[in-house]
This record gives structure tokens, C-alpha cells and sequence, in this order.
């Protein structure tokens, strides 16, 4: 029941006028108070709509997936590349959150800039070294990016 209210929730997060960037990682990153906090508190205060990749219908990943690699063994990644196919025509941007240690994420997130063209996509690797403010400065940049584009593609269209 709850998935279903998340799944409705993201679907309706899609309908705002907000720019809207899809965080994709391990939901254990994009939770975690040192990770995906700060990414979160950001994004939030800038008034952009977040779409979580943890929030996908679950019948829909192997088919999603499938569009960008026949390849990928890892549950979580399955789950994060399924939602990055399906979102990349919806949101703004992207936003790769993941630690550094972790291999299969590392693997992920180069196929990922790789199959995915036409929208900004960045990706965030945290170790024990990063600052805030260093994560901070490279969102803000990141989010100038996008409203130009954005600002760009309407000046086009009129």
C-alpha cells in the first residue's frame, strides 16, 4: 500500500511547473544524513521537485533496464538504471549519488554517461573527505546548467 501511495506521489511530482531532477542511488545513500541529506535539504530549498529512484514500479525494471544494458546483475543498480530510462524524457536532470568504494555503482554510472544524451546528468561520489560546501558549490552549478538549457530550449520553441 505504501509503495502504491509513493508510486501515485512521484506521478503527481511530475505534473509541477518545478524543475524536477530525478536522485538516483541506493536508497541507503540517498537517505543516509551525511549522503543524500545534504542533496535533498538543497534541492528542497531551491524549490526543484525530486523524483527518488527508489520509487518505481517494480514491474517495469527488468523492461527499463533492458533499454540501456542487458548486462546488469545487481539489484540495486537494475533498479536505478530502470528508473534513469524511464524518467530521462520527464525530468530535468540527474542526480548519480553513490559512496565510493562500491564497484557495481562505479560500473553503473559510466554506462550510465555513456547511453544517456540529451539531459545534464551529474554524478556525485561520496567518501569520508567530502565537504558540504564543495557538494553544494557543484549542485548550484549543476542547476545553473539546467535552467539555461531550459531557458534555451523555450527561446527555440517561441
Amino acid at each position: 500500500m505504501k509503495r502504491i501511495k509513493q508510486e501515485k506521489e512521484q506521478e503527481n511530482n511530475l505534473q509541477t511547473n518545478n524543475l524536477k531532477i530525478l536522485l538516483a542511488g541506493h536508497p541507503y545513500n540517498l537517505y543516509d544524513d551525511l549522503i543524500g541529506k545534504v542533496v535533498i535539504d538543497f534541492l528542497k530549498q531551491n524549490n526543484i521537485t525530486i523524483i527518488y529512484s527508489n520509487k518505481i514500479n517494480h514491474s517495469i525494471i527488468d523492461k527499463e533496464c533492458e533499454c540501456l544494458s542487458t548486462d546488469i546483475h545487481w539489484t540495486h543498480n537494475k533498479e536505478v538504471m530502470a528508473n534513469i530510462n524511464y524518467y530521462k524524457d520527464k525530468v530535468d536532470g540527474i542526480i548519480l549519488i553513490s559512496a565510493f568504494p562500491c564497484g557495481p555503482d562505479s560500473l553503473s554510472n559510466e554506462l550510465i554517461s555513456r547511453k544517456i544524451k540529451n539531459i545534464p546528468v551529474i554524478s556525485l561520489i561520496f567518501e569520508d573527505l567530502n565537504s558540504e560546501a564543495g557538494i553544494i558549490t557543484r549542485l548550484e552549478s549543476f542547476i545553473d546548467i539546467i535552467k539555461n538549457l531550459k531557458e534555451e530550449r523555450y527561446e527555440k520553441s517561441n
